[in-house]
């Protein structure tokens, strides 16, 4: 008996050891084929502008998640360095502070005879599971991983009766799930059923006084997102939008239970989170392991209402255990994924409350099976570990692909593009979303990179140093096929059409275009507002604010666009007309659909500008080089025109809009 407890301990310490070695191969391969993605440059550049006092409600150019990564970085981000090991050393540790979490909640849940299927699927999780916190850490995922697991541990912890000790439990439980959600919306499906668990699951006293203490703590956990939401209130509407209910029952199997969940768990997983492109071992075992998957949340959710059952005609009050936390997250996290508008087929994360759930589901089917088949359930979760563990080591093989960083990652080599910058002596540059952070980052901020503008969520605030970058003189466009938005092709389309032309350096897969140069208007200026006498059809008691030189302010008609409507603009006297800057509202619709000018020339109304379609400017052009972002623009070129009176009259109005323009701007010719 000594002899085989002696081999039993050696057994354990070697599973533990590779899980670990499986899990430090993983670190390895990650620093070095995976690289540093557009969201970790954003958590450590954050993290560096919060050690400096900007303290921010959101992640950068993304309104619904607040940055506690960020804020927990913020100390060490400095020492970090410009690498994809700087960029995930901490989310590395808070991976492993996870693990311990969850195998100390099984500790405390039952001995190891009971639980070892479960701890067996802790210890070697889906190869999914594995790569979203050792491969490629999703950043705010992680913690938010982390903050479920000290909630559901206090709670598995939480003293049998009430006294001060039970209370602060229940208030911090309550704290830890706000926090989680306030991190990430897609904890909702772990933290509703903690909440009823904690609150409703130990009796009416208990609900009644665990209620408001959980409250609270939830409330504090949940201030930066209520003061997200005080301060721009459509922030999370981007991500907020539900189908409807007879959408949400089409993908009850497709593309839910017959395929992004079982990729979730591992089963021919995508090759970076949220990917296309997928494993291909396993593949066939995705319609077996969706069955196997629903007839265990199935079979221990028959448990729990047989149980609850029994509990309510005894006229006992349900008591509620951590098995019903991981029973309703995955009924719950399964619901979430298929009511949400921004969740499709290839959306793997947004099921991690689902896959997270499964080794404790694992744990209350096995306990609840008769003796006779617990020995085949057995062996199947050692087949699912063993599989894991295969899967996991040839998911971090496939990252040595040459074209895996473009393929998969969206993220193809800057080193070249970063180099020819240097030599330029270019700080600052323009590149689309998954390339600009990186630019920043990996220059360890020596050039300074924004977006043009939000391309994931228009219409949203840029706030990393847009401001600096098109104020600055000697700016770059580094732009690629390779990323969905801003791509070479449209950027050339643009100038184009916008008459401007620049150098252009292939630099590996980036374009980088530099030294721009308008083909108009050097030959003009500004005409000071101050000189400037403007009238309008409509809201003619606003018409000074066209052209009070001041972009905050507007003009905007007091009712609908109507043909015939005008804005008149008087000169302090004759001027050689080269363009006009119509700088228009927000909505593409402030703008009618065709207009035309006409100037005064001797004593006579002329048009000057035929058939002035509802086309915006591309970009703006200023400090030399182009500029992305509100306000709307449209520019008009004139040729040959010398007035001192000038209108603009609609010929076709935006039905049900009215007209607006932030400020005209006129330029004459000086030669």
């Amino acid at each position: 008996m000594k002899y085989i407890r002696k081999r039993g301990v050696w057994i354990v310490l070697l599973i533990l050891l590779l899980a670990i070695v499986m899990r430090l191969f993983v670190i390895t391969a990650s620093c070095t084929r995976i690289p540093v993605t557009s969201d970790e440059s954003i958590t450590v550049l954050q993290a560096r502008q919060i050690i400096t006092g900007d303290f921010d409600l959101f992640v950068w150019a993304q309104p619904y998640q607040f940055p506690v990564e960020a804020y927990l970085m913020a100390p060490i981000s400095k020492f970090l360095p410009p690498n994809a090991f700087g960029a995930r050393l901490q989310s590395f540790l808070i991976a492993f502070l996870s693990l311990a979490a969850m195998l100390m909640i099984l500790g405390k849940m039952a001995s190891v005879r009971q639980n070892w299927p479960a701890i067996l699927l802790v210890l070697f999780p889906s190869a999914y599971l594995t790569m979203i916190q050792f491969g490629y850490p999703v950043p705010h995922y992680t913690s938010a991983f982390l903050f479920w697991w000290i909630a559901v541990l206090l709670a598995v912890h939480m003293p049998g009766v009430i006294n001060r000790k039970s209370m602060a439990v229940v208030f911090l439980i309550g704290f830890f799930c706000g926090l989680a959600f306030t991190n990430n919306m897609v904890s909702l499906a772990i933290v509703l059923p903690i909440a009823i668990v904690v609150c409703a699951g130990m009796g009416l006293v208990r609900l009644c006084v665990h209620t408001p203490l959980f409250l609270a703590g939830g409330f504090f956990g949940l201030l930066p997102y209520l003061m997200g939401i005080w301060r721009y209130p459509d922030a999370q509407v981007a991500v907020a939008g539900v189908r409807p209910i007879s959408e949400v029952v089409r993908r009850v199997w497709s593309p839910t239970l017959s395929e992004t969940l079982p990729r979730a768990m591992g089963v021919a997983p995508g090759l970076f989170p949220d990917s296309s492109h997928t494993l291909e071992f396993g593949e066939r075992l995705l319609p077996f392991f969706s069955g196997f998957f629903c007839l265990v949340l199935l079979y221990g959710t028959v448990l729990c209402v047989v149980r609850l059952y029994e509990q309510i005609s005894k006229k006992i009050w349900p008591r509620l255990t951590v098995n019903e936390i991981f029973i309703g997250a995955s009924w719950l996290g399964l619901l979430l994924f298929m009511a949400s508008k921004r969740a499709d087929g290839a959306s793997f994360r947004y099921l991690t409350p689902v896959a997270w759930s499964f080794p404790f589901l694992i744990y209350y089917v096995y306990n609840g099976l008769p003796r006779r088949m617990r020995s085949i359930f057995g062996l199947l979760v050692i087949f699912l570990a063993c599989f894991n563990f295969v899967s996991t080591q040839k998911l971090a093989s496939a990252w040595v692909n040459p074209d895996y960083a473009v393929k998969a990652v969206s993220a193809p080599d800057l080193q070249p593009a970063l180099d020819f910058l240097k030599q330029k002596g270019i700080k600052h540059c323009v590149a689309s979303h998954w390339a600009a952070y990186r630019i920043s980052f990996l220059s360890d901020e020596e050039i300074v990179c924004s977006q043009p503008h939000n391309e994931r969520f228009p219409g949203w605030i840029v706030s990393f140093h847009k401001g600096e970058v098109d104020a600055a003189s000697n700016v770059a466009y580094v732009l690629t096929d390779d990323i969905r938005f801003l791509k070479p092709r449209t950027f050339e389309r643009h100038m184009r059409t916008m008459r401007v032309k620049s150098k252009k350096e292939k630099c590996g897969r980036f374009n980088v275009y530099y030294d721009f140069e308008r083909e108009y208007g050097a030959d003009s200026i500004l005409v000071s507002h101050k000189t400037i006498t403007a009238s309008a059809s409509s809201a003619n008691r606003d018409a000074a604010m066209l052209t009070d030189g001041d972009m905050n302010s507007f003009w905007r008609t007091d009712r609908l666009q109507e043909k015939g409507m005008q804005v008149e603009l008087s000169f302090s006297g004759p001027i050689n007309l080269s363009r006009l800057m119509l700088y228009c509202g927000r909505s593409y619709n402030d703008v009618p659909r065709k207009m035309h000018v006409e100037a005064l020339i001797f004593d006579e109304w002329q048009d000057v500008n035929y058939e002035t379609f509802r086309r915006l400017d591309d970009f703006r052009f200023e400090n030399g080089h182009p500029v992305y972002g509100q306000p709307s623009v449209q520019t008009l070129l004139f040729d040959r025109v010398k007035t001192d009176k000038i209108r603009i009259i609609v010929d076709e109005p935006s039905l049900n809009w009215a007209w607006t323009f932030h400020e005209i701007e006129v330029f004459k010719k000086i030669r």
